[in-house]
């Protein structure tokens, strides 16, 4: 059976998404807050969807047993088509489904990508294979995100994708120690022996010098990632694309203090604080007024 937050049990399906994402104080709320009461709804079932399969995949137990919980919202994910969702979360699906022609295959593809975080250990061998993993876990929300907006002509289709991968590679390269702790890597292997760093445990392996180019090629296909969304963006209608673009400008300026901080000091954590991620959005905000 699916377990619904026992806290939050007692409230109707819109309420239980809206406090899961409150809860989550994840800085997609920036985005979510400028659109239509409607559009934010739906918005809000989709990430708590995506928060509820990601909570799976990085908690504790074994692969079975979480292979077997990422099945059951499968199974709901089937039931929600089928109008006859038991948790609240796919209850509050329902509608935005409906309405904005939600594409099943991204919610399953998010599934399929968080099956890769849920193993004990996470290696990725090629380039391709890492994004086609920020496909599934970033391009796939993307995706269903500008169904809400209301752009889904290919360029939002394509920015949507452009900008899900950006967004995860900039979380691998400045989340790379603590994924560590954890015995993921993301860096992919062929990139790590392009640049003759040799196969080692961790952490020896990210202390390799060598390591500072395999960031750097990642940082740079994030920023080409960023431009292409961009392009894309200035041909879409811009209150349609508020929230993409307010999400961006909390996530590119992340990549750029990553890149002044380097790549030698994998260690040494880089945040934005509250009061620069209001700047960001504010800035960014007024620019395109």
């Amino acid at each position: 059976m699916l377990q619904p937050d026992v806290a939050l049990i007692k409230l109707p399906a819109c309420k239980y998404v809206r406090q899961v994402v409150r809860q989550s104080k994840s800085s997609f709320l920036w985005g979510m807050r400028v659109l239509p009461r409607k559009r934010r709804q739906a918005l809000y079932a989709v990430y708590a969807f995506s928060r509820v399969v990601d909570d799976i995949a990085d908690g504790a137990g074994p692969l079975a047993q979480k292979r077997a919980a990422l099945d059951r919202w499968r199974s709901e994910v089937d039931r929600i088509y089928s109008d006859c969702p038991v948790h609240p979360i796919g209850q509050a699906l329902l509608e935005p489904v409906a309405r904005f022609e939600l594409p099943r295959a991204e919610f399953m593809a998010l599934i399929d990508g968080m099956e890769t975080d849920a193993a004990a250990m996470v290696r990725i061998s090629t380039l391709d294979e890492l994004l086609l993993y920020c496909r599934r876990v970033a391009g796939s929300v993307g995706v269903l995100s500008v169904h809400v907006f209301g752009a889904k002509q290919p360029q939002g289709m394509k920015m949507a994708i452009q900008l899900g991968q950006a967004f995860q590679l900039t979380n691998i390269l400045s989340d790379i120690a603590e994924d560590a702790r954890l015995d993921r890597v993301y860096l992919p292997g062929a990139l790590l022996r392009k640049y003759n760093v040799p196969d080692a445990p961790l952490p020896a392996l990210l202390q390799h010098p060598n390591v500072a180019n395999v960031c750097q090629e990642l940082a740079a296909l994030a920023h080409a990632s960023y431009a292409r969304a961009e392009a894309f963006i200035r041909q879409l209608n811009w209150l349609r694309m508020r929230p993409p673009v307010l999400m961006k400008a909390v996530y590119k300026p992340m990549l750029d203090r990553l890149d002044r901080r380097g790549w030698t000091r994998l260690g040494e954590s880089v945040r934005l604080g509250s009061l620069e991620k209001i700047w960001h959005v504010l800035s960014r905000s007024l620019s395109a007024a």
